[in-house]
């Protein structure tokens, strides 16, 4: 086995030599073989790489026959103040232009990827090296260790992959494609989420490589409601991929149970009283499209429990997923406040920033839809917030940049004075934001953890009387999600 040092010069040096004996062929360097102070071994060596390029740009509309070594150092102390390169240094360096130039091809390609090549592969022993030296220390926890490894390798080996330039008409014609395939009748690759008046605003459903958010006050039914989607997902993708709940605040026997009551639709109370036959029977036919295909152990749901959770954590389990074949077609995070990175910040809201970032690139490399739950503030709090009042996302609990990474922002806020809640959109790329007027009206059974989509309410008698019985029956009355709150959807 060959074993290279990776501090050996030679390549540097015979690249600055070709330079200097032919400097004309300094323009066929491009960005992809132009090196950076990292690149380079020695200090000098990039000194006198920086100083050719400077000589080269001052006197581009001359013809330039041979480098001129006083020149040149000139060139370089433009460009590094404190250079202390010597004439005689460029001359040691010219001795070696007979033998550098005869390389085959282009030899300032050759010499620069290869200077690039052994810089990458310092990087790794220098990865290896901080691996060894935490693995020896004891303040370091094992999955610290694991998580700064996993990163900084996951760094690296994204700088490794080739980034060619993405021509105009590509993606033109790719969107082009994509319409000519729905007006012929195949369906873009969207998620509906089971509640009509959702795919309605979304624009028909949930979009690979995207980012949601649904925000609210604990106890206002976010979890039960990225849990329905959840669901939803699982028993209508087929074999497409799963959906994964990550829960960062309950069991999985908590999640279960919320799962038998959207089933039974029925409270944990009942259920703990005794399951009837039609129970029994909805469950079985719920829970073996959810968690089985055709007989087979192919979980349409996945339910991942962390009580902390970083976002190492979360790539590791997508490629275990991915290993298996079962990469999800929706995440659902719940929630985020409670998610962490491995990096120290000054403000949580900076932390939140760099993880929903995080989670973006993540939902682009692996092709699903990620839905972050978040809290709201407590600006919601204490009659500020009316039925006609419209959100906005600093609700959001230290907002920062969430709203800025999402695709599209909704709020759940209980009705002041109604047994509703409305669902305000503050943000969405695939359609129209909410007003007070075309905001969507649930109804949440927190015994069960259903929601029932409705029409708005009539505000009936005196000035904020209502009714929690009578709505808009004129137009429709209420319709529900069709599989657990046992309306059929309208529209269907």
């Amino acid at each position: 086995m060959l074993i290279f040092d990776l501090n050996d010069q030679s390549y540097e040096l015979n690249l600055l030599a070709v330079m200097l004996y032919s400097p004309d062929l300094i323009g066929t360097l491009s960005d992809e073989n132009m090196l950076t102070e990292s690149d380079f071994v020695s200090q000098q060596n990039y000194e006198i790489y920086q100083g050719l390029l400077n000589y080269i740009k001052k006197f581009e509309e001359t013809e330039i026959l041979a480098v001129d070594t006083d020149v040149l150092v000139e060139c370089i102390n433009e460009v590094c103040p404190k250079s202390k390169v010597r004439p005689f240094d460029i001359d040691n360096i010219r001795r070696k232009s007979s033998t550098a130039i005869s390389v085959a091809g282009d030899p300032i390609a050759f010499y620069s990827q290869r200077v690039k090549n052994r810089a990458k592969r310092r990087e790794f022993v220098e990865i290896a090296q901080h691996l060894s030296d935490d693995s020896r220390s004891m303040d370091i926890s094992l999955p610290d260790i694991a998580g700064r490894t996993s990163n900084a390798l996951d760094r690296l080996a994204d700088t490794l992959k080739d980034n060619e330039p993405l021509f105009v008409p590509d993606p033109v014609v790719q969107i082009v494609n994509q319409f000519n395939l729905i007006k012929e009748g195949q369906k873009e690759d969207i998620q509906p989420t089971g509640f009509f008046s959702l795919d309605r605003v979304l624009g028909g459903g949930l979009r690979p490589g995207t980012l949601g958010v649904i925000a609210a006050r604990p106890g206002c039914g976010k979890t039960s409601l990225g849990l329905l989607i959840a669901l939803q997902i699982a028993e209508d993708q087929g074999n497409m991929g799963p959906a994964v709940f990550f829960s960062f605040e309950m069991t999985k026997e908590s999640l279960f149970k919320k799962i038998l009551c959207i089933y039974t639709k029925s409270s944990e109370q009942v259920l703990s009283e005794g399951i009837t036959e039609q129970m029994r029977d909805d469950l079985k036919f719920h829970l073996s499209k959810a968690f089985f295909r055709n007989g087979k152990s192919f979980p349409g749901l996945l339910i991942s429990e962390k009580s902390t959770v970083y976002l190492d954590e979360i790539e590791r389990e997508l490629k275990r997923m991915q290993s298996k074949n079962q990469l999800p077609k929706v995440c659902v995070f719940d929630y985020i406040q409670l998610m962490h990175t491995r990096e120290k910040y000054d403000r949580r809201d900076l932390e939140l920033g760099a993880i929903t970032r995080g989670l973006r690139e993540l939902a682009k490399k692996y092709g699903f839809c990620g839905i972050l739950l978040c809290q709201m503030n407590r600006t919601v709090e204490g009659g500020k917030v009316t039925d006609d009042t419209a959100p906005n996302n600093s609700f959001i609990r230290d907002s920062g940049a969430i709203e800025q990474d999402a695709d599209w922002v909704t709020f759940l806020l209980p009705s002041v004075t109604m047994g509703f809640t409305r669902c305000f959109f503050t943000k969405n790329r695939f359609g129209q934001i909410s007003t007070k007027d075309t905001q969507l009206w649930f109804r949440f059974d927190g015994a069960t953890s259903t929601f029932e989509e409705s029409m708005r309410p009539m505000r009936i008698g005196g000035e904020g009387a209502h009714n929690n019985s009578r709505y808009n029956a004129a137009n429709g009355g209420s319709f529900g999600f069709s599989q657990y709150c046992g309306n059929k959807s309208k529209g269907e």
